[in-house]
């Protein structure tokens, strides 16, 4: 999964692929999203420091900020910016001074440069050069390596390292969150749409409980009826534009609900009393889901109504501040005076 989000930390855009595939080779789709907001800059990790990132970015006028990376180099060698690259006559000159021509371009995009053979086999630097059975070193180079130079040139730049730092306080926050909070660690669901479905549910209750505990720092009660979030309904659109089987899917029912009902989903934005999560809920259902599994299903529906009826009881004791144990006494003791003030059981 690959999410943006604004230098805020407001969620922008996320996209849904299967494991597989390398971030760099999704990212399309994610900037096709996040195109129209018009950035001014994009700050990514490494994974996306490639080429083609970088050309599409430095056309399109946006600044691509992306980390250091350090030569992938075996000990004992010699560095990759060791050997220098002259422009003029398209060659490569390597710390001997020699001369590394151009060979071919393979279907990656890379162009080819190599050394004599015949020069290199006597070589001093040989060993510190290359172990080729031949003698002949290659050094390659991207078709749009110029842009990568120019993505080198933005990094250094005064208060790009700062902007940089800004990551871990926005986008690893929300994927942190995600995943320890709403079970993104793993795949939960069997297709790409309904992981997409479930993705843009979990994003569209996290900005508004972002916003609520913003307001909540600032003391406001209320938000103005013009900045109160719209983010469920283009998810819903979103969702319904994409997925083709979603009118068979409960989760599909379950995002058109929350986009009739968004007054109700975000009145936590606007009465501080009321929690923005279902934590309450999910504990009396665990209990149940529990049961079901150690101790098997109930045998008749009265005996599992009576059961519910039990635990809704021990469950409001709790909220209230009850003992359950003294809750339930106190109820026997409330049948049986009533009973005997009526004059026995029935």
């Amino acid at each position: 999964m690959q999410t943006a989000c604004d230098r805020n930390g407001w969620i922008l855009g996320y996209t849904v692929h299967p494991g597989n595939e390398h971030d760099s080779r999704t990212s399309k789709l994610l900037y096709e999203e996040i195109k129209g907001y018009a950035p001014e800059m994009v700050i990514m990790d490494a994974g996306y420091r490639t080429p083609a990132i970088a050309h599409e970015l430095l056309t399109d006028g946006i600044l691509p900020l992306l980390p250091y990376e350090r030569p992938m180099t075996r000990d004992g060698f010699f560095k990759e910016y060791e050997y220098v690259y002259d422009e003029h006559y398209d060659c490569y000159i390597c710390p001997e001074d020699q001369v590394l021509t151009y060979r071919t371009t393979d279907r990656e995009g890379y162009r080819e440069y190599k050394s004599c053979g015949e020069h290199c086999a006597h070589c001093p630097s040989l060993g510190a050069c290359t172990h080729s059975k031949s003698h002949v070193k290659t050094v390659t180079r991207h078709v749009w390596e110029e842009y990568m130079e120019m993505v080198e040139d933005i990094r250094p730049t005064r208060g790009n390292k700062e902007i940089y730092a800004r990551r871990e306080e926005t986008i690893e926050r929300i994927f942190g969150t995600a995943k320890e909070q709403h079970g993104f660690r793993y795949t939960q669901y069997i297709g790409r749409a309904r992981m997409e479905m479930k993705a843009g549910l979990t994003f569209a209750c996290m900005d508004p409980k972002r916003l609520a505990r913003i307001l909540a720092r600032k003391g406001r009660g209320r938000l103005p009826s013009k900045e109160r979030p719209h983010i469920l309904k283009k998810i819903y659109l979103k969702i319904k534009e994409r997925c083709w089987s979603l009118t068979l899917t409960p989760l599909f029912v379950y995002s058109l609900r929350l986009a009739n009902h968004k007054a109700s989903v975000c009145l936590f934005i606007h009465n501080f009393m009321v929690l923005f999560d279902n934590s309450r809920a999910e504990c009396n259902l665990r209990i149940i889901k529990g049961k079901t599994k150690v101790s098997g299903y109930f045998r008749t529906e009265e005996g599992a109504r009576d059961y519910l009826k039990i635990m809704s009881y021990v469950g409001t004791a709790h909220k209230q501040g009850y003992n359950a144990y003294e809750a339930i006494k106190t109820q026997f003791q409330v049948i049986l005076i009533s009973s005997l003030n009526k004059g026995g059981f029935e």
